[in-house]
């Protein structure tokens, strides 16, 4: 519906010079209710973003992972208890003042549908919840107790018993109590909560104790979930995120990989070179790295195995390059930093053209000199004609025209450029007889989980923002830099390595999120252009798509090759130079910030 509205607004404002009333405020208000009718199956398929590291090896069946997760369910359902006045007092209150959105004599959209419908998917939801205790009780009653479960059942009891007696010991001081609540923070992450809950979770109870007012509690967790993303802007989450899913069954990646691959026919290196060429033009239209992962390790590693590539390097090169997804706009994580940093998405995804050239271009390098002395090309993959090779790339040219064309010439927003991109991309993938009717709705469907598990992330942060201004943090480190005399490059230094450290153990959303809040005042105090800083983030996040042990796209390319034996220390040390180049790149830019500023 969004992408219809999308588009018959664009037609209406290009061809008829009268643009369509009450779009801005009808996709504004339908992001909220996107994210809460979908809320309920994100949680009970378990599609909550988590740190798995200790919990994922763990038989869902078994009781300790059974007492994990009534401790989960029930946190949430304590926020959903919460949230659930706030949102019935919302849809109540639409509805006896008959509040709408709009100017009155223009367009006048009424607001209680979609307040009744926040209300309906938060209710759902803490059913979901309740049957979730339920049901793992039940479990961890009726099974056997394995060796070894009762002792990561004890740990577990005595962390939140520790977590209780801290907030029982605390005395009343806001930055410790902030301190205190943010170190929690990651002690919860690595016992594998999901990172929105316990965001939501230590949240509420901070701003509880710092404010000693529940009101305040209820009011700031009610605006999170109901007003930090019910804006047009973040609408482009679900709109790419389905269109990267569409072109994936496109069969777009295997195109760009032929093509490139034939270009690069009898050259040393040159399907290492193709991948990473293929992986920057794949993601100039589909903005994420686990995609590009997951395409390119099916259409990629064969022939370069055949070519003479060692296993190692083979599956390296695929997961070092598939990096470029989320730096090469349109990028998820740059839409992420612009909507939480309130920067212009159009202005970061013109910042992030150099770098990712030069990134492309040191991976490039990279596969050269990785590469065998007799690994070529040319037995390994088909000649295509000039012509085949434009039929290959046309369609994604095209989309890359219309997508990042129609934003940096201004005709559409990056919001707007995602509907059409995805309407376009629906019409190429049912064109090319890879896309019914039946694949459309599980595609939609898929998008909207992955869309509302992002968005719940989200307003999470945004939670999580308000409990670091309560507690002072921001100002306070702000103050302690001051005094120290930190210089801003040795800084910038820090902030990697706590960057690249993170990125072992949390996905790149949650790093983001996370991080943001906290270093985005101490920027404003250096001067320094929250542009280039979203592009130094960006980058510095990618890295731990690379290293061990969270390495999202180690374990997706892993996932695609499970069955040709392919280990997760073949991916990591694969994957080494390509980090290394990442690094170069991340100093380089520090070093030159005119590189990610030039363009705008």
């Amino acid at each position: 519906g969004i992408v219809l509205l999308i588009c018959a607004e664009i037609l209406a404002r290009g061809l008829l010079n009268s643009p369509i009333a009450g779009l801005t405020e009808t996709v504004s208000l339908s992001v909220t209710s996107i994210m809460f009718l979908q809320l309920p199956a994100v949680v009970l398929q378990g599609k909550l973003f988590r740190v798995e590291l200790f919990t994922g090896p763990l038989d869902r069946h078994r009781p300790d992972h059974a007492l994990f997760d009534i401790a989960y369910a029930g946190v949430l359902l304590a926020l959903l208890a919460v949230a659930l006045p706030w949102t019935w007092g919302e849809a109540e209150n639409a509805w006896r003042s008959g509040d709408f959105t709009g100017a009155t004599g223009a367009f006048e959209l009424p607001t209680w549908p979609f307040r009744f419908t926040n209300f309906f998917g938060c209710a759902v939801t803490a059913g979901v919840a309740g049957c979730l205790i339920l049901r793992n009780i039940e479990c961890m009653l009726r099974s056997a107790w394995p060796e070894g479960s009762g002792a990561r059942a004890t740990v577990f009891l005595v962390m939140l018993a520790g977590f209780a007696l801290t907030i029982w010991a605390l005395p009343y001081n806001p930055l410790l109590i902030g301190i205190c609540f943010v170190a929690w923070l990651f002690v919860f992450l690595l016992l594998g909560f999901p990172i929105s809950t316990i965001l939501l979770g230590l949240s509420v109870a901070g701003i509880w104790l710092i404010r000693d007012n529940f009101r305040v509690t209820e009011v700031t967790l009610g605006l999170a979930l109901t007003k930090s993303i019910s804006s047009f802007e973040f609408a482009v989450v679900p709109l790419f995120v389905a269109m990267g899913l569409v072109l994936e069954k496109a069969r777009m990646g295997e195109d760009a990989f032929a093509a490139a691959a034939s270009l690069m026919r009898g050259v040393r290196g040159g399907l290492g070179v193709a991948t990473v060429l293929a992986n920057a033009v794949f993601a100039s239209v589909v903005g994420s790295s686990i995609a590009s992962a997951a395409v390119f390790s099916r259409v990629a590693v064969g022939p370069m195995m055949s070519a003479g590539y060692p296993r190692r390097k083979a599956v390296g090169t695929v997961a070092g390059s598939s990096v470029l997804g989320m730096l090469i706009p349109p990028s998820l994580l740059l839409i992420v930093y612009g909507l939480i940093a309130e920067q212009s998405i159009g202005k970061l995804f013109v910042a992030a053209v150099l770098p990712g050239l030069v990134l492309a271009a040191a991976f490039s390098l990279v596969s050269i000199l990785i590469a065998p002395r007799k690994a070529v090309a040319a037995e390994a993959v088909e000649r295509l004609s000039p012509g085949r090779i434009a039929l290959c790339l046309a369609p994604m040219l095209l989309l890359v025209l219309i997508v990042l064309g129609g934003i940096y010439t201004g005709w559409f927003t990056p919001t707007e450029a995602a509907g059409v991109g995805l309407f376009v991309s629906v019409i190429i993938a049912v064109a090319r007889r890879s896309l019914d009717l039946r694949g459309l709705i599980e595609t939609m469907f898929q998008a909207g989980l992955i869309s509302a598990a992002m968005l719940i992330l989200m307003a999470a942060a945004g939670c999580y923002t308000r409990l670091l201004a309560f507690a002072q943090i921001p100002m306070q480190l702000n103050t302690w830099l001051g005094s120290a005399g930190l210089e801003f490059t040795l800084l910038m230094v820090v902030f990697v390595l706590i960057v690249l450290a993170l990125g072992a153990v949390l996905d790149s959303v949650s790093i983001i999120l996370i991080i943001a809040p906290i270093m985005l005042p101490l920027l404003r105090q250096f001067g320094a252009d929250p542009i280039w800083f979203g592009i130094l983030l960006v980058i510095s996040v990618e890295v731990g798509l690379l290293t061990p042990p969270f390495g999202m796209s180690a374990y997706t390319v892993k996932e695609v090759l499970s069955d040709q034996g392919v280990t997760l220390s073949d991916i990591f040390i694969g994957a080494l130079p390509f980090v290394f180049a990442m690094l170069c790149v991340i100093a380089l830019l520090i070093s030159l910030p005119v590189l990610a500023t030039a363009l705008i």
